[in-house]
């Protein structure tokens, strides 16, 4: 439950702190921390995605990225809705698979200074 909690506060913590960043030109889709690949979003498309309890359906359009069916119970990470902006994430915690947005950045490289 920690870790559920912990995971959460952190992907919301990127998609607020990435108000100032560009249009994501690229999904990066990762499986259990590992880089499973890299999509353009130039081109609108259903990938599947197999995690450690089943297929995870994630939609590209050139819009945003989102996860339209996925295994768990739940299914928070379909209700996440659309990612659009660089550096912008939705989890799927109970099948282990992260979608994250890269591409150009506007604005400062740094989201923060801790002391």
């Amino acid at each position: 439950m920690v870790l559920v909690i912990a995971v959460t506060a952190w992907a919301g913590a990127l998609v607020v702190g990435s108000g100032s960043q560009g249009q994501g030109r690229w999904l990066v889709v990762e499986v259990r921390g590992s880089e499973k690949g890299s999509h353009s979003m130039s081109e609108a498309r259903i990938i599947r995605v197999e995690g450690p309890i089943g297929v995870t359906e994630i939609e590209i359009s050139a819009d945003g990225a989102r996860v339209v069916r996925a295994p768990c119970r739940n299914e928070i990470c379909v209700r996440a809705g659309w990612i659009r902006r660089t550096g912008e994430v939705t989890v799927c915690i109970p099948n282990r698979v992260l979608l994250r947005l890269e591409g150009p950045r506007s604005g400062p490289r740094l989201d923060g200074v801790s002391r």
